[in-house]
């Protein structure tokens, strides 16, 4: 399975599903009835990240810091796509920072695009609920109240726009309690290991033809569907292909660090499970929940953080979705590569017969 990157996005900046210039943005903070204030960001959006809900792609939007969801999108919008921000565009960001809560509010309730299920817009509260510190800390809104122990790196790849991979602001007690609420894997003798569900058992393509895939003929549909029936090794030569990449070798996330790559292995019944066996050289196999929080608590602050962060990287590169879409490449590979025999056996049985 290869590894999902960010995609670049010029000399725009994003926040949120938006793209707009670095100087076109702004966070509002408004006092709450609550001990965290309400924080909101403005940009001018001149477009957007690849999102499935119905979001406009140009003009003022306003998004919820506590909530992350969008409060309304499109003000001012204008039919230059792409184009530098309008006058109109321009005055309603200089203006919104200059409203009181009230005003806020009130603005955002009578935009058309304005979502609703925000409380204390909806309710034209006098003070806004309180806001949320966690999610503040985790935008750099608001200091942390502990040491945040992610090393340089994890906070440069972290800030990168589009970047399926999120690491954030966290202390070292919180990285253990990610790492220990992870999945667990429990061999025959008792023995456990980190490890992620790499079945096969929902719905996917695996009828060989994908979009921008090997080119596989029609007429051969029929007898690819048969060998899926009748052959196994159609499929295991499919996994193993997609898996290759963390099984041949210790696997290193995002080629971070060689001196902390992972080994993993295949395991369980038809191999359902990627199991993570050890760490910088060190086994990670453990007896209970308990004897991992001992491992996890001996580790250096660096190691714990890109242990941490290879937890996160791989729960996405072996998500359902990430999986499906490249089991489904891998079985375009190797349907072409079948039909390649195929067409020759065609071949050989024409040029026997003249």
């Amino acid at each position: 399975m290869q590894h999902l990157t960010a995609q670049p996005t010029a000399d725009l900046a994003a926040t949120g599903p938006f793209l707009h210039a670095r100087e076109h943005r702004i966070d509002l903070r408004f006092d709450s009835a609550g001990d965290v204030p309400r924080s909101f960001t403005v940009v001018i959006a001149q477009g957007t990240l690849e999102h499935s809900a119905p979001i406009s792609g140009n003009g003022v939007a306003i998004i919820d810091n506590d909530s992350g969801r969008v409060v309304c999108d499109g003000i001012q919008a204008s039919e230059l796509r792409g184009a530098a921000p309008s006058p109109s565009q321009l005055m309603a960001f200089a203006l919104l920072p200059e409203m009181d809560w009230t005003a806020f509010a009130g603005f955002c309730r009578s935009h058309d695009s304005y979502r609703g299920g925000f409380e204390d817009i909806d309710a034209g509260l006098a003070l806004p609920n309180g806001g949320s510190r966690a999610r503040q800390v985790e935008l750099g809104l608001l200091d942390p109240d502990f040491e945040d122990i992610r090393p340089v790196m994890l906070r440069e790849i972290n800030a990168i726009s589009g970047m399926p991979y999120r690491f954030p602001i966290s202390s070292r007690k919180a990285m253990i309690n990610d790492i220990l609420g992870h999945m667990t894997y429990r061999a025959q003798d008792g023995s456990r290991a980190l490890a992620w569900d790499i079945r096969m058992n929902f719905k996917w393509n695996d009828s060989g033809r994908v979009r921008d895939g090997e080119a596989v003929c029609r007429s051969m549909d029929r007898r690819w569907a048969k060998m899926l029936q009748e052959d196994d090794d159609v499929f295991k030569r499919a996994c193993d292909q997609a898996l290759q990449p963390y099984v041949t070798a210790p696997f290193v996330a995002l080629d971070m660090d060689e001196s902390r790559a992972v080994e993993l292995d295949v395991k369980g019944d038809n191999g359902g499970f990627l199991v993570l066996s050890s760490f910088a050289g060190q086994s990670m196999v453990h007896d209970s929940p308990r004897d991992l929080e001992a491992k996890l608590a001996q580790m250096s602050n660096d190691d714990l953080s890109i242990l941490w962060a290879t937890d996160r990287i791989l729960t996405v590169d072996l998500s359902r979705a990430v999986r499906a879409a490249e089991m489904a490449d891998a079985m375009n590979e190797v349907r072409a590569s079948l039909e390649a025999d195929w067409l020759r056996e065609v071949e050989d049985e024409v040029t026997f017969e003249y």
